[in-house]
């Protein structure tokens, strides 16, 4: 597991938490790809995340986050600024919004997002509506407490 660099997780209720977990799994991933469920909310806010105990994707490999249903609200925002604060490597952030959002709407994205305290000043952040997946099929691995089946299943997951 260590040597994916492409992971892409589906969730009907994406769980900051358990990605983060999920994501100590896999040092040296560079793109990551989320889909959730339309309607459907985040939980958690990542509070439980230690920058001193850091992730080392995070660090130096992440380099692509694509979030395919983006609808701008809280647990939404809260769960993509994770991303932007601490992804120090990060070149491109891609939001699957939909069609109807207006230019007004995706500046007030940017700054909920808190984008001038990025970790990585180098990225680019696009809000698209062709990154809408309308057949999702619900699959939902972040849901559940233990997505793994063990939270020991790599080295990197027995240190948390």
């Amino acid at each position: 597991m260590r040597g994916v660099r492409v992971l892409v997780l589906k969730a009907c209720e994406p769980d900051l938490d358990d990605v983060i977990v999920l994501l100590r799994c896999f040092p040296y991933l560079m793109k990551l790809y989320i889909t959730s469920s339309p309607g459907t909310r985040s939980r958690n806010d990542g509070q439980g995340y230690n920058p001193q105990d850091p992730i080392s994707c995070l660090e130096v490999h992440l380099t692509e986050v694509v979030l395919k249903r983006y609808e701008g609200k809280r647990p939404d925002v809260d769960f993509a600024k994770f991303f932007v604060v601490n992804a120090k490597v990060l070149e491109s952030m891609k939001f699957g919004v939909h069609d109807s959002c207006t230019d007004k709407w995706i500046a007030n994205q940017r700054k909920r997002l808190h984008l001038d305290s990025r970790a990585s000043r180098d990225a680019q952040f696009d809000f698209r509506s062709d990154l809408t997946c309308d057949d999702f099929v619900c699959y939902d691995v972040l849901s559940v407490p233990d997505p793994l089946g063990t939270r020991t299943s790599c080295e990197y997951c027995s240190r948390g």
